[in-house]
């Protein structure tokens, strides 16, 4: 009878470690696209802002956007013209940066980077770099671990990313719309 009821504890144990697997999968393959939507939506927003809006043209677009093609990416990551403008001087691409610009999030987030910005900016209240930490790494995660994060989040705010309320606490930095 008792190797029955332990045969039959190892058979559920099993099917919940299974399924808490399957759902962890879930979990970190929708925090990365949320990830992605929340880096499409910050860039989209940088763009919308960086264009004025032009007097559209009798095909419907505008007069400036008919005379240049897209920027497409090098290698070393700078932006080149595909197509010459009379314009723009030679070189890698200037961004003109004012002070609306400097909260503005700015560079190309690594892997982790993300997680940790979807994280804190999906929670509903500040969180500190342990609560990033749980999560993210481990749970009994090492005060080195901790204190890396701690120096994350920071680069995180000082690029535009987060945002620290309060003496060890971050939120998500809003976008304007």
């Amino acid at each position: 009878m008792s190797e029955m009821l332990f045969h039959r504890l190892d058979a559920e144990e099993h099917a919940a470690r299974e399924l808490v697997a399957r759902l962890r999968a879930e979990i970190a393959e929708t925090e990365e696209r949320l990830a992605a939507l929340a880096i499409t939506r910050r860039t989209a927003a940088q763009l919308l802002e960086e264009v004025p809006p032009k007097k559209p043209t009798a095909s419907g677009g505008s007069a400036e956007s008919s005379r240049r093609v897209h920027a497409r990416s090098s290698t070393d990551g700078a932006s080149e013209p595909a197509e010459s403008d009379p314009d723009r001087q030679p070189g890698p691409q200037r961004h003109r940066t004012d002070e609306r610009q400097v909260s503005k999030p700015s560079g190309q987030l690594t892997e982790l980077n993300r997680k940790v910005v979807t994280v804190v900016g999906s929670a509903d209240r500040p969180l500190s770099p342990k609560d990033v930490v749980i999560p993210l790494v481990d749970k009994s995660a090492p005060r080195a671990e901790i204190e890396r994060m701690r120096h994350r989040l920071n680069r995180l705010v000082d690029k535009g990313y987060l945002k620290q309320v309060g003496p060890g606490l971050y939120i998500g930095a809003e976008v304007d719309q």
